[in-house]
């Protein structure tokens, strides 16, 4: 049965990929501390399938979000050292959602200049 789950779910992943606009904004203070901000737009047909995905789950709309922010506090410890999970601003009527992290030295910074569509782990950028 797992197998069957992962079969329909990579083909969701590579749709979502192909579907979706991502922005990464990341300030920078003089202490070297600063903030990023990813926000996501997904395409109808992207939108239309997390929706389905959603319907499946019979979680409450809390466990849902909490469900959410522990994946992006996970996320956000796989970005680097010092790295915290700030803020989520779901998506409303369509429009992007806004995930926002902290991180204290920019040195430590593993992340590629875009965000992941598919949510997983930040992989470190080239040197």
């Amino acid at each position: 049965m797992r197998a069957t789950r992962m079969f329909l779910i990579l083909p969701a992943v590579l749709v979502l990929w192909a579907c979706m606009e991502g922005d990464r904004v990341i300030r920078v203070n003089a202490d070297g501390s600063g903030t990023i901000v990813d926000t996501m737009k997904l395409g109808e047909q992207a939108r239309a399938m997390i929706e389905s995905m959603e319907a499946a789950d019979a979680s409450t709309p809390a466990e849902k979000r909490a469900k959410k922010e522990a994946k992006l506090r996970e996320r956000a410890a796989a970005m680097g050292e010092g790295v915290t999970f700030v803020s989520y601003e779901p998506s409303v009527n369509g429009g992007p959602e806004k995930v926002t992290y902290a991180f204290k030295d920019v040195t430590k910074l593993k992340i590629e200049a875009t965000p992941d569509p598919a949510g997983g782990e930040s992989k470190p950028t080239k040197a």
